[in-house]
């Protein structure tokens, strides 16, 4: 009898943990789908803290870029930046692309984006300092190109 009440009591609590769940991931999904909302059309360029480059894109290729453009830093797997961890970690996950830098924009409410990890690192590798401001012009180039073909 007490077998039997125990098992009724752990299967109507994890009935209630998984209705929870699924609760909290509607919400979350509601909320993200309000942010992508929000921001329509908006630029962002990711970047990594890997200590051999951090230190030039931060000084040499931030403050030539569009003022407009928002900036990310993932340090570890944590996105830094003015907008909410968890949707910017989100959206990192679902890249299609991936590798960091990478250039992104909100189109239709998903994130389009384009991966430039090879291309800066093997400029700055070769010390070809002055490509690196081109190559990210030209990813912002394709995304935009890519949201009139959306």
């Amino acid at each position: 009898m007490y077998g039997l009440m125990l098992f009724f009591v752990v299967f109507l609590l994890i009935c209630f943990a998984g209705y929870r769940s699924s609760q909290e991931n509607k919400r979350f999904k509601e909320a993200y789908d309000a942010f992508l909302e929000e921001n329509e059309g908006s630029e962002f360029f990711c970047y990594t803290n890997r200590e051999l480059f951090c230190s030039f894109i931060e000084e040499k290729l931030i403050p030539n870029l569009e003022g407009d453009i928002f900036i990310v830093k993932l340090e570890g797997k944590v996105p830094k930046s003015e907008f909410d961890e968890k949707f910017m970690s989100y959206s990192l996950c679902r890249l299609r692309n991936v590798g960091f830098p990478n250039v992104m924009k909100i189109v239709n409410g998903q994130f389009i984006d384009h991966s430039i990890h090879n291309e800066i690192y093997n400029a700055i590798n070769n010390e070809k300092f002055d490509e690196v401001q081109t190559i990210v012009q030209n990813a912002l180039l394709k995304i935009r190109g890519a949201c009139k073909n959306a």
